[in-house]
């Protein structure tokens, strides 16, 4: 024969104890630990980083080590005569910068 349980009765955890039964007349925080809460963590807000110009977010593209790298490169490749290639190096790191800034600002507008 099948016993049939309240809808608020907890399933069994299996040892024989049950989870707390929730009360549905009582909803959220009572003043007192909302005000409590409030003064220790304070208002649920949140926090916004503060915006970097243009300028900054496309310098900051070039702060990688692997990217002074290639700079240098491209600066050996130019004084050993290498001009196709410093100017394709050149190019890839003005590419890389252009996509790490538009993804970057894309990100800051949203």
């Amino acid at each position: 024969m099948t016993q049939l349980t309240s809808p608020l009765a907890a399933p069994s955890l299996g040892t024989g104890a049950s989870r707390p039964v929730v009360d549905p007349a009582r909803s959220g925080l009572s003043s007192t630990e909302a005000h409590r809460r409030l003064s220790e963590f304070g208002p649920n807000e949140i926090r916004r980083e503060e915006s970097q110009s243009a300028l900054a977010l496309f310098a900051r593209q070039f702060v990688s080590p692997v990217i002074w790298l290639l700079v240098g490169a491209s600066v050996l490749s130019a004084a050993l005569g290498e001009l196709l290639d410093a100017g394709a190096i050149g190019a890839i790191v003005v590419v890389n910068a252009v996509i790490g800034f538009l993804q970057e600002h894309g990100r800051s507008v949203r």
